[in-house]
């Protein structure tokens, strides 16, 4: 299976890291990243879990389980 990501994926993890890091320090943004890191791997393992971004699309959206962020 190939897997491709957006072109803003590495802008958009980084200004969300950021974020968590300026509101809870670099734990709080280390926390973040290897939890988006985990959720990556799962749909990569198993997409079918997770849904479409909308009908008819081949990109998957990914919730992450700590976090407001998909």
């Amino acid at each position: 299976m190939q897997v491709i990501y957006h072109r803003w994926v590495q802008k958009d993890l980084s200004a969300a890291i950021s974020y968590y890091e300026s509101e809870g320090g670099t734990k709080l943004g280390n926390r973040f990243f290897e939890e988006a890191e985990a959720t990556a791997a799962k749909v990569i393992e198993n997409p079918r879990r997770f849904h479409f971004v909308e009908e008819g699309d081949i990109r998957r959206r990914a919730s992450l389980r700590s976090f407001p962020y998909h």
